[in-house]
């Protein structure tokens, strides 16, 4: 039974087992607004999915600024841009994967390849010798203001002939 005063487990990744797991989580987010007044939408994001990942920011070396830091690095690294391969395009669709809410909480589950595939068809049915695949990803700013988008483009000639959104905010 969790303190009634301090929703927030001993084990802030332990939220969903909480007697109330919003009220865990909302007093959780609390306390990382409370240490970090300016947190943007984008970082508010970064830290609910480390933490519904199992992740508590505050035990992170460095706290919550060094986490913050390295979730955008790494952010800028993934998200920049880049020309990429088939096989990358699919290990790409099959790592959204799933989650269903069920009666025991989450379960994840991956995307097979050969769905992805499926996801991939509208370019690979248009590809020619030569041609390229691109990853590609709004701004963060437009991410914030809820007008993000990211998918793969197919390119030829430096010129943009199909594309797939895969998110969208």
């Amino acid at each position: 039974m969790s303190d009634p005063q301090n929703p927030i487990p001993e084990n802030p990744a332990d939220f969903r087992n909480a007697d109330s797991p919003q009220r865990a989580f909302d007093a959780y987010m609390e306390k990382v607004k409370a240490e970090r007044p300016t947190l943007s939408r984008f970082e508010y994001n970064a830290v609910a999915l480390a933490l519904m990942k199992g992740t508590d920011v505050f035990k992170e070396p460095g706290g919550l600024d060094e986490f913050l830091r390295k979730w955008d690095e790494e952010y800028q690294k993934k998200h920049s841009p880049r020309k990429i391969t088939l096989d990358e395009a699919i290990s790409y669709i099959c790592s959204f994967g799933g989650c269903e809410v069920g009666i025991d909480g989450f379960e994840e589950f991956d995307i097979p390849p050969e769905h992805a595939m499926i996801t991939l068809k509208p370019l690979t049915d248009k590809m020619q010798p030569g041609d390229e695949l691109w990853f590609f990803t709004s701004c963060r700013e437009a991410w914030e203001f809820l007008a993000g988008r990211e998918g793969i483009a197919l390119v030829r000639n430096g010129e943009i002939i199909h594309e797939i959104v895969t998110t969208i905010n």
